[in-house]
């Protein structure tokens, strides 16, 4: 159910921003418009999912091994379960549930939520980053033609001062 609601989600805002980003691009350009707009999601896709997932790695890295030394277990044991957890991405810790080892699959999970936890608030930062960026091409979009060049004069101004 979670992934249709996504997919009714992208959908939905998929068209919208294809025609919001096509509404000032010229007709007889608005085949480069969509394709630099579809690229450019994909792209962001695919680096969005390629970051998060390097920050679940790494916080896995860092944050199994003090879980499983809270549960006793310590040394190459330990660094042997991090690392299965961390290669199969979660898999693993149902191996160990299954094998009777309940309390180190409860390790195992409570480490791999925080780690989950630290790859959420990543991807947070990373929007808000984003926001910040759309929000400051929207305040440079509404300015008008000539807060532009006389921003452009100003900076100009700035540089011959700076040179004299």
């Amino acid at each position: 159910i979670p992934l249709v609601i996504y997919g009714l989600g992208m959908g939905l805002a998929s068209a919208q921003l294809t025609g919001m980003v096509l509404r000032d691009v010229p007709m007889d350009e608005s085949g480069q418009g969509s394709a630099t707009q579809s690229t450019v999601r994909q792209v962001g896709s695919a680096l969005g999912t390629a970051v998060s997932g390097a920050a679940l790695s790494l916080a896995l890295v860092n944050v199994l091994p003090k879980t499983l030394g809270s549960a006793g277990v310590h040394g190459p044991e330990a660094d042997s379960l991090a690392e299965a957890t961390r290669s199969s991405a979660g898999g693993a810790i149902t191996g160990v549930r299954e094998e009777g080892s309940t309390e180190l699959a409860d390790a195992l999970s409570d480490g791999f939520a925080d780690a989950t936890s630290i790859s959420i608030w990543v991807a947070v930062v990373c929007l808000a980053i984003g926001l910040v960026g759309a929000a400051r091409v929207w305040w440079v979009s509404r300015l008008q033609p000539t807060d532009i060049e006389a921003d452009r004069d100003g900076d100009a101004d700035a540089e011959v001062e700076a040179e004299v």
